[in-house]
């Protein structure tokens, strides 16, 4: 096995958050699961046996409250992101109306505005 950036995350760029790290798993989700480091020789598998391997993610480009919410639901329907993390890291609210997804705009601004006064709290500090 060999892969890279297990323990530095892939930085962002103008604002933009880290990217997700890698890992390497054996029997992931068992008893005997077993992380690996990223980079390992002579690994014998058994019959059973499972190597997960999760890669890590780019970086972001600029401030993820900025983007379009039209773009975040686009993202969410395609599988990019999960309902949630559009809320936690974009602050955008998705919500389901008559079987489609949809951005609940008073909600999305509500969201965006929380978390911008935090961070803008944060970096006084």
């Amino acid at each position: 096995l060999r892969s890279t950036k297990h323990t530095i995350a892939p930085k962002g760029i103008e604002g933009g958050l880290p990217g997700k790290t890698g890992r390497c798993t054996l029997n992931p989700n068992t008893e005997q699961e077993k992380v690996l480091p990223s980079r390992y020789s002579d690994l014998t598998l058994h019959p059973g046996e499972v190597v997960r391997l999760e890669t890590p993610g780019g970086g972001g480009l600029g401030y993820s409250l900025e983007r379009d919410p039209m773009k975040v639901l686009s993202d969410v329907q395609n599988g990019y992101v999960s309902e949630a993390k559009a809320e936690e890291l974009y602050g955008v609210v998705i919500e389901k109306r008559n079987g489609d997804l949809a951005v609940n705009e008073p909600l999305t601004r509500k969201a965006r505005e929380s978390s911008a006064l935090a961070a803008q709290e944060k970096n006084a500090e």
